[in-house]
This record gives structure tokens, sequence and C-alpha cells, in this order.
């Protein structure tokens, strides 16, 4: 039986899922001396009745190292994931009033102006995400 990193396996699915899809295939390929056994991801896309195929997540050994600085790491509900984006709505508010503010240093307002680029970043993205499944 093969083994796999759930963050590589939650990271293909949550790629499938930023993508629109709601629906995959999920088939187990049976390695070889060539090939490591691995997972493979085809999403099913209802308004064009197609598939469409995402990359592989390959098996590991239990002992690989497992990196997870890009990666997914952590499901949310809904419900959790609109109390993220409400809390970064209300942390850009903040940063606009410090920005503003002329008894801050010039680092600390960088620092600020830089937390809030990454603020609405995030939010624009799981404020799309949000949408996506009303």
């Amino acid at each position: 039986m093969a083994v796999y990193h759930l963050f590589d396996i939650m990271d293909r699915t949550m790629e499938i899922i930023n993508d629109g899809m709601f629906f995959a295939n999920i088939t187990e390929l049976s390695g070889d001396d060539e090939f490591l056994t691995s997972l493979s991801f085809y999403a099913i896309n209802p308004d064009e009745e197609c598939e469409i195929d995402y990359e592989e997540v390959e098996s590991v050994t239990r002992d690989t190292c497992c990196t997870i600085e890009d990666k997914v790491c952590y499901g949310l509900t809904l419900e959790e994931l609109s109390t993220v984006h409400h809390a970064l709505t209300n942390a850009l508010e903040f940063f606009k009033i410090c920005s503003s503010d002329k008894s801050y240093d010039s680092e600390t307002l960088d620092d600020i102006n830089a937390s809030s680029i990454e603020c609405r970043n995030l939010q624009a993205k799981i404020g799309k995400f949000i949408s996506s499944l009303k």
C-alpha cells in the first residue's frame, strides 16, 4: 500500500477547488521500477462536460522529508473562512488609519504597507473563493 503526504493531497485538492471544480476522479496508478505509485487527479467540469487533468501526487516513504512552505496546510469551515475574511477587512481598515498616523517611524510604516498588501491579496483570494460557493 502506498503512503502519501496529506499536505500534497490537500494542495492538489485545493488547486482543483480554486479552479472552480468541486468533483474529481482520483485514481491510484501502480508504480514500477521507473515510476512511483501515484494518485492521478481528473477534475470534472460540468459546464463543458469534460475532464481536466492535474499533476499527479507521488507516493513517499514514511521517512521522506515533507516541506510545506508553499502548500495548503489547514482546512477551515466556510464559517471560519468568513470570519477570517471579516478580520482581514478590519485589519485593512486599521492599517489605513495607522498609515496616516505621523507618530509612526518610516520603518513601521513600511511594515504596515507591506502587511496591507499581503492582507489585501489574501482578502481578495478568500472573497473570490467564498463567492464561488454561492
